[in-house]
């Protein structure tokens, strides 16, 4: 698995493109042996994040837009379902389309998560989870 080397962005041209080669603080240096995933702009209308904890949800939380438009529970779940050797701490960004259809945004590592109202103590097992994982020889 390779490093993330830029942010995800809309461009609008081709020249665009030649903003991605920039050196960015915090990321590697970009060179030009990699593929970039391209799509058409979508259009969200509520975000969200779930923490995932040994394979089960811990919790969820809204990120962004529409509080009251909550994802499919039934496409969480497939994802789950289908993360083979998921960390054991690790968070599932959703998000709701303005199709109404709920699609996966990102997966991140749970080392790198904020608590972004997930319960304290909930937070701390998620964090000590992948610690173990992480420290485990």
């Amino acid at each position: 698995m390779r490093e993330k080397v830029f942010a995800g962005q809309v461009l609008e041209s081709v020249e665009d493109l030649d903003e991605l080669m920039v050196p960015r603080p915090g990321f590697p240096p970009v060179t030009t042996d990699f593929d970039i995933l391209a799509q058409r702009p979508v259009t969200f209308l509520s975000e969200w994040k779930s923490y995932v904890m040994r394979g089960q949800t811990v919790g969820i939380s809204h990120q962004k837009g529409d509080p009251l438009l909550f994802p499919d529970p039934q496409v969480i779940r497939d994802v789950q379902a289908t993360y083979q050797n998921a960390p054991a701490g690790h968070g599932a960004d959703y998000g709701v389309l303005d199709n109404g259809k709920t699609v996966l945004v990102e997966i991140n590592d749970g080392y790198a998560l904020g608590q972004g109202g997930l319960h304290a103590m909930v937070y701390a097992e998620l964090l000590l989870a992948r610690w173990d994982e992480l420290t485990a020889q």
